[in-house]
C-alpha cells in the first residue's frame, strides 16, 4: 500500500451523534489523497473521475508488472476490470453518498449501509467480494485506510450473509449441449472449449494456432489471463488435435464472411451456449462449463491410466492457465465432494 507523510489535521468531517463522537471525528488524520490534483476536501464526483484517469494508468501492463513496479498497486491492468469497478464506484456514489460531498465526509456508516443494502437485495457472495474489491481500489487512491480496514474487518460477514454464489460446474452431458447449438460455428467453438479447456476469450487464439501451425503437436494460446503464454501438448492425444484443428477450420471460414468480428463472435456464442443447455436441461453457469468438464474429462483420464494424482492436477492446472492446483480443483467434481 502507498503511504505519504502529508497530514491535514482539521478535517471537518461528519457530525455523528454524542460529543465525544464528534470530537473523535474531528482529530481524525487523513493522508493526502495519492491521486494528483485530488485534496482531502475534494468533491466525491471529482475524487472518483480522477481516479478513474489515474487507474487507467495501469492497463495494457500485466497483472504481475503492476503489482512489482514500486508505486503502481493502485492501478488496474485491465480494461474490463476498470469498467466494472467504474461502475461499482459510482453506484457507491449514487446511493449511499447522495447528501456526502466530499471525500473525508464518507464514513464506516456509509459502506456498512452499502453492503447492507447488496445483502438485503439478494445479491451473491461474488458480487459482494468484487464490490468490496473495487471500494478499497477507490479508497486506496483517496488513502483512506481506515475504510479499507473497515472493509477487510467485516467483507468474510457480508459475504456470507449473501446468496453463496454457484460455483462453475460441468456439463451432465456436455456432447448434447453441443449437439443442440445453433451455428456450426458456435458449435465449433464449444467443441475447442471443451476440447482444450480454453476460456471463450481464448478460442481466437487457439483458432490462430492450429491453423498456423497444422503440424505441431501442441497448441500455443499467447497471452491469455494474466498476460501468460502457455502451451497445451497434445502429443498422447493427436485424434483430439484433429478434432480441434477441423473446428478451427469452421470458425475461419464463417469468420471470413463475417468481417472477422471476434467480439460479436464471442457474444453470439455464448448465447448459443445457454439456449443450448436450457433446450438440454442442463443448468447453465457460462460457457466456463466446457473447462470444467475438460478439466473432469483429464483428471478421470489420467487417473484410468495409473499416472500420479498431483502430476494429473498439475498438468490440468497448466493446461488451464492457471499456476496453483488449488484452481484445478476448483473444477473438479471429485474434490467438491470432498
Amino acid at each position: 500500500m502507498i503511504k505519504t507523510v502529508k497530514f491535514y489535521n482539521k478535517p471537518d468531517g461528519p457530525k455523528l451523534d454524542g460529543h465525544e463522537e464528534c470530537e473523535k471525528q474531528h482529530k481524525k488524520r487523513f493522508e493526502k489523497p495519492i491521486v494528483p490534483n485530488v485534496g482531502y476536501n475534494a468533491g466525491v464526483g471529482y475524487a472518483i473521475a480522477t481516479t478513474v484517469t489515474f487507474l487507467k494508468n495501469g492497463i495494457g501492463v500485466s497483472r504481475r508488472a503492476v503489482t512489482k513496479e514500486e508505486g503502481s498497486t493502485s492501478l488496474i491492468h485491465s480494461y474490463k476490470t476498470l469498467k466494472r469497478y467504474v461502475g461499482i464506484m459510482n453506484n457507491f456514489k449514487d446511493t449511499v453518498l447522495v447528501n456526502t460531498k466530499r471525500i473525508h465526509q464518507i464514513t464506516e456508516e456509509h459502506v456498512e449501509t452499502y453492503f447492507g443494502n447488496m445483502v438485503s437485495d439478494g445479491k451473491g457472495e461474488k458480487t459482494v467480494k468484487v464490490n468490496a474489491s473495487a471500494l478499497n481500489k477507490l479508497f486506496n487512491a483517496f488513502s483512506r485506510h481506515d475504510l479499507i480496514a473497515y472493509i477487510d474487518e467485516n467483507r468474510s460477514t457480508w459475504a456470507g450473509d449473501a446468496i453463496a454464489s454457484n460455483r462453475t460446474t460441468p456439463f451432465g452431458d456436455p456432447d448434447r449441449v453441443i449437439n443442440k447449438i445453433r451455428g456450426e460455428a458456435f458449435k465449433a467453438a464449444a467443441t475447442i472449449q471443451l476440447k482444450t479447456g480454453s476460456r471463450v476469450s481464448d478460442i481466437k487464439k487457439v483458432v490462430s494456432s492450429v491453423i498456423a501451425h497444422p503440424s505441431l503437436e501442441s497448441i500455443i494460446i499467447l497471452k491469455s489471463k494474466g498476460g501468460k503464454d502457455r502451451e497445451l501438448d497434445f502429443s498422447d492425444r493427436m485424434a483430439v488435435l484433429g478434432i480441434v484443428l477441423e473446428a478451427a477450420k469452421v470458425i475461419q471460414a464463417y469468420l471470413s464472411e463475417n468481417n472477422n468480428d471476434w467480439s460479436s463472435f464471442q457474444i453470439k456464442h455464448t448465447d448459443a451456449v445457454h439456449r443450448a443447455a436450457e433446450k438440454a436441461g442442463e443448468i447453465y453457469c457460462g460457457t466456463h462449463a466446457f473447462r470444467a468438464n475438460y478439466a473432469n474429462d483429464q483428471y478421470e483420464k489420467g487417473i484410468k491410466e495409473g499416472k500420479d494424482e498431483n502430476d494429473v492436477l498439475k498438468r490440468i492446472t497448466e493446461d488451464m492457465g492457471h499456476r496453483r492446483i488449488s484452481m484445478a480443483k476448483y473444477y473438479l467434481t471429485n474434490f467438491r465432494k470432498t
